[in-house]
């Protein structure tokens, strides 16, 4: 029987398949971020369409869109893992996987639809004055219990599931922290720099290293899932694809 070094995942995607998707999904986040990095240093595009297009920021753009089809990426694939077993058959690793993927859908649609600023709106207009405590509240606020109890499912989850695999582990460790790097620096851009003039200019690239950690983050969520995949088809040679189905079949 060949020997399942390199492993298969689902769809026959193979081991240098995955990683040339690798090298493509980092080489647009490195796009994004020189585009618009360059944007707020002073850069103008030939045209305000292509300036709204890269703009990471603005609703309706696609790096709005880049960060939305990542997102939808990490749902689908933790449909699939729930589909195998992936991680066994305990109480939170059958209700996480799909929890992971409903949360992560409904991300994808707020990075372009943004409904968290509208929640934010909604929840100003039932207080005095649209302040709470003297405060005016932002997004990060209203949601800080939602916020706060995702993060800690998303780490239990990762150490049940992802225990044994160290490497797709420590990626999605990462990629949770780059998430919370992106809310506390929302948190530092409208509650300590707004306003400011003296902050001007750091404000300028908030914006960009902002959305580059959520859409870096979500890019090691992706290479979590795929790794884990690996990781199992590798320990069971021949259940990742049709082919190899076949191949083992031929073997025996």
């Amino acid at each position: 029987m060949q020997k399942p070094s390199s492993g298969s995942w689902e769809f026959s995607l193979s081991r240098e398949q995955a990683k040339w998707f690798y090298i493509g999904l980092w080489g647009i986040n490195a796009f994004f971020l020189v585009t618009n990095v360059a944007m707020a240093a002073g850069w103008h595009p030939p045209l305000n369409t292509i300036a709204r297009l890269l703009d990471m920021d603005k609703p309706g753009s696609l790096g709005k869109w880049w960060l939305s089809a990542q997102l939808i990426v990490v749902s689908l694939g933790a449909v699939l893992l729930a589909g195998r077993g992936a991680g066994g058959g305990s109480r939170i690793v059958r209700w996480g996987w799909p929890c992971l993927a409903l949360v992560t859908l409904i991300m994808s649609a707020d990075s372009v639809a943004r409904m968290r600023q509208d929640i934010e709106g909604a929840v100003r207009n039932l207080l005095p004055a649209g302040k709470l405590m003297g405060m005016e509240l932002n997004w990060t606020e209203v949601f800080a219990p939602a916020i706060l109890g995702f993060a800690l499912f998303l780490v239990v989850f990762a150490r049940r599931v992802l225990g044994d695999h160290r490497h797709s582990r420590n990626l999605a460790l990462w990629g949770v922290a780059l998430w919370a790097a992106s809310i506390v620096l929302e948190v530092i851009e409208c509650s300590i720099l707004y306003g400011k003039p003296v902050a001007l200019g750091i404000r300028a690239f908030e914006p960009a290293i902002e959305q580059t950690c959520q859409v870096a983050g979500t890019t090691l969520l992706v290479m979590a899932l795929m790794e884990l995949g690996f990781a199992g088809t590798a320990r069971q040679p021949g259940k990742g694809s049709a082919l190899g189905s076949i191949k083992g079949k031929i073997a025996s």
